[in-house]
């Protein structure tokens, strides 16, 4: 594959500031339901401080002057600018569901949700509360526009085939990358096009050259491996 053909990809694959905002309020969702149900007090405390490094990277991205291609983007960027960062926390809270139910292209809304799948924020000993990760992800795919609460299933079986794939290393990663861009164009994925959008999000492993999820607001975290 040429460098150009690579390229491309990568811009297809690429979420705009409006798909990096309603990406960034699902993980602050995500973060806040799995906070709640932590019952540790020392792993809750270690997720508070993750969740509030998080905020900070988030933060300073999203209230750049130049951020937001759609006028409502860019009106919760200057609607939060100059203020707190739990202030900037608590608006994306409570429009969480009025955010993603503007992602309305279905290939759009499913690489939200594979970079939602691989966001794993939790350091050290610290991991995802039983069962409400991914009752928080279905919940993710009902708001979204261009989901459906099953796709959850579907991305992480499709994520276990790639991640049995990689131990055993049989990909094809130059052939991985080469997303269906048909799929994108007609804005439909099916579960057997979701398997190279969630290889190519996982390239990064397979080169070696980064070992964790980078969240676009530029927050860098394991990669989750199990729903």
């Amino acid at each position: 594959m040429s460098g150009d053909s690579t390229g491309d990809v990568a811009d297809q694959l690429a979420l705009v500031d409006d798909e990096q905002l309603a990406l960034t309020a699902a993980c602050i969702h995500l973060m806040d339901r799995d906070i709640e149900a932590t019952k540790s007090v020392r792993a809750r405390e270690l997720k508070i401080d993750a969740r509030e490094e998080f905020a900070h990277h988030a933060f300073e991205h999203i209230t750049n002057p130049a951020f937001g291609q759609a006028d409502w983007a860019r009106a919760v960027s200057k609607d939060t600018a100059g203020r707190s960062v739990s202030t900037f926390c608590a608006v994306l809270s409570a429009g969480v569901e009025e955010v993603l139910g503007r992602i309305d292209r279905r290939s759009r809304a499913l690489l939200i949700l594979i970079d939602l799948f691989t966001f794993g924020p939790w350091a050290g000993r610290a991991r995802w509360a039983d069962g409400r990760r991914k009752e928080s992800l279905k919940q993710v795919a009902d708001w979204c526009a261009g989901l459906e609460p099953r796709d959850v299933d579907t991305v992480a079986s499709e994520y276990d085939a790639v991640v049995r794939q990689l131990r055993r290393k049989s990909i094809k990663w130059g052939r991985v990358a080469a997303v269906s861009i048909a799929g994108l164009g007609v804005g439909v994925v099916s579960a057997g096009a979701a398997a190279p959008l969630i290889g190519a999000a996982l390239m990064p492993w397979s080169t070696g050259k980064a070992s964790t999820f980078r969240h676009p607001c530029g927050i860098c975290a394991p990669s989750a491996t199990t729903v």
